[in-house]
């Protein structure tokens, strides 16, 4: 790897990380569609983790999760922010989505054998695992350790029922928008890197 090339990966993850933790902390990292609301803070993990690769995928996942769980601890806006505080609810899964993303994606480019085809392909696929691994354990990890907690709070609704709606309005957008985003920044900023290799 030259070093225009290791300049710019290094410029993408500052630019990245900085970028999630404005989201974090920011409205910005929330688009809302009528009653629907979706994060969009998982996204600049996703597309660093197929642009840069695993190792980097991981720490954009971290700073994503330390961010959370920092603004959990001091800036609580929701009724379940405070359960953000854990890091197993809040930083290991934005880990996850890092690493499940980079993978899926050198996964899928190692089973097309037109690379500029498979890009786009391939981005998209990870976009959608790397969101999904998001809701899952975030979900999963709420309902192991607050279950009890969030049942509570609710009336004549269970947990399931709850983060089943969750999954098919805000997951539905979740996965939307982080395909129709990570697709072409993604694919944009591979072809970009290409050029610089060369």
């Amino acid at each position: 790897m030259n070093i225009k090339s290791k300049t710019l990966e290094l410029t993408i993850l500052g630019i990245f990380s900085a970028l999630i933790i404005i989201m974090v902390y920011t409205p910005i990292g929330m688009i809302s569609f009528g009653v629907i609301s979706a994060t969009t803070i998982h996204i600049p993990v996703i597309i660093g983790a197929v642009v840069l690769g695993v190792k980097y995928g991981v720490i954009l996942g971290g700073v994503m999760g330390v961010a959370s769980l920092i603004r959990a601890a001091t800036a609580p806006v929701t009724v379940l922010d405070p359960l953000f505080v854990n890091p197993l609810v809040s930083v290991l899964p934005r880990i996850l989505i890092g690493l499940v993303a980079a993978l899926v994606y050198l996964l899928v480019m190692k089973i097309f054998k037109n690379k500029s085809t498979a890009t786009p392909v391939a981005s998209g696929i990870a976009a959608l695992c790397g969101t999904l691994t998001n809701t899952i354990f975030v979900l999963g990890f709420l309902a192991l350790f607050y279950g009890d907690k969030i049942q509570a709070t609710t009336v004549g609704q269970s947990v399931k029922m709850i983060f089943a709606t969750i999954v098919g309005t805000n997951g539905l957008m979740e996965i939307a928008l982080a395909v129709i985003l990570t697709v072409p920044i993604a694919t944009a900023l591979i072809r970009y890197k290409k050029k610089i290799k060369i």
